[in-house]
């Protein structure tokens, strides 16, 4: 099975850890598929991609493939339940239509929790022209609603980057490009849970363009990079105005591109940045835009090389962040943005798989996360991936 067909922009990995902590992660589900393996079926699902936590206490997440048998970009799919205990259930499962086109969306990426108690989540791949949808159902698996169809000719924007809820209870999300700005600038749209009606509410420009997922302020309001140049833009929901800040980044640093917004414990946003030059640190700023600190550059850390998950806030009040390849867990401080340890509990052989992809902060401050492919089998069946929690503790 190979990793996620995820479209993610920036990525970043390390290849040698600063330390070898010792959490051990336990697996809390594992998904299953039979046949041969990279072409077989997972009937409930197969390399997870996205979890959250909802206000009911369970974890809700996305599955990104149902079968192996990729067909125009296409492999069906899963939205799942998961208790804290483990009690696993599988709530939709994306499926081809009659003419095998996928009307309702193909490989979920994106979930988050509504206003209205309903889950909202985006597809990579279907939809009415192949390029991705928005929808939503009840966490009970009920009431499954295909809600837009992205389009890579429209001007409402393509290559969904994630969901937040905003202040107004309406559900907001960037795309990376398209929109009228100009062909590849991106957009911010708004989805109103109310009267179910889509529409983009910004259009990023050629100087302004690419933007990043949105970060919930700690007022409520929409923040985020873009990445073309490095702006941080701030969306209110009531003014419906954009406002957007050139970073200037310190003289040491030059130029950098920022990535992978989170909201600190200090109301700071931090982020990573890169310089071709200086290479990639901990940004540190204020919501105005003003850089508090471009922590050194970590060591032998480049973007642009493979997936990682966001950057998570942990309990003990560092950062961490899951690396695709090479499999690792770093865990970041947040007071001089060095890498306190790096755990390496992921192979091919490991009970919580390999490949790790997400990661969230629990209600509890225990770290939940995913790995997409692998995990222990039974019988005849292989692993595709595994939910894990994980204590974030730091040396």
């Amino acid at each position: 099975m190979k990793p996620s067909l995820r479209c993610t922009l920036l990525a970043a990995s390390l290849s040698v850890g600063a330390y070898a902590g010792g959490q051990t992660p336990i697996p809390v589900h594992t998904f299953l598929c039979s046949g041969p393996q990279g072409q077989g079926v997972c009937p409930s699902g197969g390399t997870p991609t996205s979890i959250t936590q909802a206000s009911d206490g369970n974890f809700y997440g996305t599955a990104e493939s149902t079968t192996q048998e990729n067909v125009g970009g296409n492999s069906g799919g899963a939205v799942f339940s998961l208790s804290p205990a483990g009690d696993f259930t599988v709530l939709h499962k994306f499926g081809p239509g009659k003419q095998h086109n996928w009307p309702d969306g193909s490989n979920p990426i994106f979930l988050i929790e509504g206003s209205d108690g309903r889950l909202y989540g985006e597809t990579l791949t279907g939809g009415a022209t192949n390029y991705g949808a928005l929808f939503r159902l009840n966490k009970d698996g009920s009431g499954f609603q295909l809600l837009h169809s992205f389009c890579i000719d429209c001007t409402d924007g393509f290559v969904l980057q994630g969901l937040a809820v905003g202040n107004d209870g309406n559900i907001y999300g960037t795309t990376l490009y398209g929109g009228t700005g100009c062909a590849n600038c991106g957009t911010i749209f708004e989805f109103n849970v109310a009267t179910a009606t889509y529409k983009v509410v910004v259009n990023f420009s050629s100087t302004q363009a690419n933007p990043s997922s949105l970060v919930v302020g700690p007022d409520g309001t929409l923040y985020g990079f873009t990445i073309r140049s490095p702006y941080l833009f701030h969306y209110s929901e009531a003014t419906r105005k954009l406002q957007s800040t050139l970073l200037s980044f310190p003289a040491n640093v030059g130029p950098s591109v920022p990535v992978l917004p989170v909201l600190g414990a200090n109301g700071h946003l931090y982020g990573l940045y890169e310089n071709v030059t200086t290479g990639v640190g901990l940004l540190e700023l204020q919501l105005n835009g003003t850089i508090v600190e471009a922590y050194p550059a970590l060591p032998n850390f480049s973007l642009l090389t493979s997936p990682t998950s966001p950057l998570v806030r942990g309990g003990d009040g560092n950062f961490w962040m899951a690396l695709t390849a090479p499999e690792e867990i770093l865990t970041i401080s947040s007071t001089d943005g060095s890498i306190v340890q790096t755990l390496t509990p992921f192979s091919t052989r490991s009970a919580v798989g390999d490949y790790p992809s997400y990661l969230i902060s629990a209600n509890d401050g225990q770290l939940w996360g995913e790995t997409q492919i692998d995990g222990n089998t039974v019988g005849s069946e292989y692993g595709a991936g595994v939910v894990y929690s994980l204590n974030p503790t730091s040396p």
